[in-house]
């Protein structure tokens, strides 16, 4: 089936077009004048000639005035179509899953269990000479800080100056220690009660190795130089593990616990 335009009185109307029988010569109407030529309401393709069916096919061009009225039908169609299969699937599928409908037994929730402690990134032994040896890092360090030893906080200076005249298990190259240093004794698996007040609500994050006793925070060797007179050095706070920055001559609750390296072991992290 064919399809055409015509042009009539200024109005472009569409029209249908059906192939008929191929005709002779001698039969072919005298308005038909040539092959491929155009005369009256017929138009000639090689040796066959179309008719408009609105002329042959008075029923065919009702139904295509009705079609036209409603120019969404193919896409309602279609969405009827699709809504219609939607439904099968759904149908079908909650038919064949019948189990999913009945009754079942209560569900028993299986028994807790507390997952495993963690691990502890921090391993000490102990000398029994009064000192401690960090094996993952290769630092030794004094069992008990300035607070243990003196029973009071230490200042930043008064910090540098006890260092610096220790000696504690015979040796003498005890230094401040680094916050990275302080950070690697810093266990944050354990909580213990070993500060010099024994407050129970601000337990240490240190093993019970060190001695009890300890200073809250420590001074380390890191500090800024400033034009201010009295600032500032970094501190290691051993409840929480953070770190902030304090007045040289701030003490409450702090102090100091030395450290040195292991000669001939190369310092790990």
């Amino acid at each position: 089936m064919n399809s055409g335009w015509t042009r009539r009185k200024s109005r472009t109307v569409p029209l249908q077009f059906a192939q008929i029988k191929t005709v002779t010569d001698k039969n072919t109407p005298s308005s038909l004048v040539g092959e491929g030529g155009v005369r009256g309401n017929y138009k000639a393709v090689g040796p066959h000639y179309t008719v408009p069916l609105k002329k042959h096919c008075p029923g065919f061009n009702s139904f295509f005035r009705f079609i036209s009225v409603i120019p969404n039908l193919g896409n309602t169609l279609l969405s009827a179509l699709l809504i219609t299969m939607s439904v099968w699937a759904f149908a079908s599928q909650s038919f064949a899953d019948v189990d999913a409908w009945l009754p079942r037994e209560p569900y028993e929730a299986p028994p807790y269990v507390p997952p495993p402690p963690p691990k502890s990134k921090v391993h000490l032994v102990d000398n029994k000479d009064g000192t401690l040896t960090e094996t993952n890092t290769n630092l030794m360090w004094t069992r008990k800080d300035s607070y243990a030893d003196l029973g009071k906080c230490l200042n930043f200076f008064q910090s540098a100056e006890y260092v610096e005249q220790l000696t504690t298990g015979g040796y003498d190259d005890w230094r401040l220690p680094s916050l990275e240093e302080l950070y690697s004794i810093y266990d944050d698996t354990i909580e213990n009660v070993m500060g010099h007040d024994h407050d129970k609500e601000n337990p240490l994050r240190l093993d019970k190795m060190f001695a009890d006793g300890a200073a809250y925070w420590y001074w380390s060797s890191d500090y800024q130089e400033t034009d201010l007179t009295d600032c500032c050095a970094r501190a290691f706070y051993y409840v929480l593990g953070f770190v902030n920055n304090r007045r040289y001559s701030t003490c409450n609750n702090g102090g100091v616990r030395a450290v040195r390296p292991l000669p001939g072991k190369k310092q790990g992290k």
